[in-house]
């Protein structure tokens, strides 16, 4: 059986590994809002940011409709980032309404939210995360090496 010690630090590097990549898409973000506002100052919010630029993408001939969607995709796993980025990994316990059998499971939940991220979510919450940004790479840094 790992130790509390262990099983943070196996948390920690997910949790660490899934903000830089979420990370990423919000530079990717950055850098089309400069494209299409110039030096107005961005929205701190990403959601409020990513909608006002998915306008700009819808009306740029020039962008592929699927760029948009990608965008799209991270909109729905922002919340969860802000779950995972702002409240702590904690021992879960559940008991079983029939049989009485307890459960337990660390997870991320919020105390203000529905979000509920288990380890297991926050793998998949990862590669969503690295797939996005991958995607999104190249139509806004061109194709280079990300």
């Amino acid at each position: 059986m790992p130790t509390l010690g262990q099983i943070r630090n196996r948390w920690a590097l997910q949790v660490g590994r899934f903000i830089l990549a979420f990370g990423d898409i919000e530079q990717q973000s950055f850098a089309l809002w400069r494209k299409y506002f110039g030096a107005e100052k961005p929205p701190t919010s990403f959601k409020t940011r990513v909608q006002k630029l998915l306008g700009k993408l819808k009306s740029d001939p020039s962008m592929p409709a699927e760029l948009g969607a990608h965008f799209v995709r991270a909109l729905r796993i922002a919340d969860k980032r802000n779950a995972i980025a702002h409240h702590p990994m904690c021992l879960q316990v559940f008991e079983h309404v029939k049989t009485g059998e307890v459960f337990t499971e660390w997870a991320i939940r919020s105390e203000l939210a529905e979000d509920y991220v288990s380890e297991e979510a926050l793998a998949q919450l990862l590669v969503e995360a690295r797939a996005i940004s991958k995607l999104i790479h190249p139509h806004v840094f061109g194709s280079g090496a990300q």
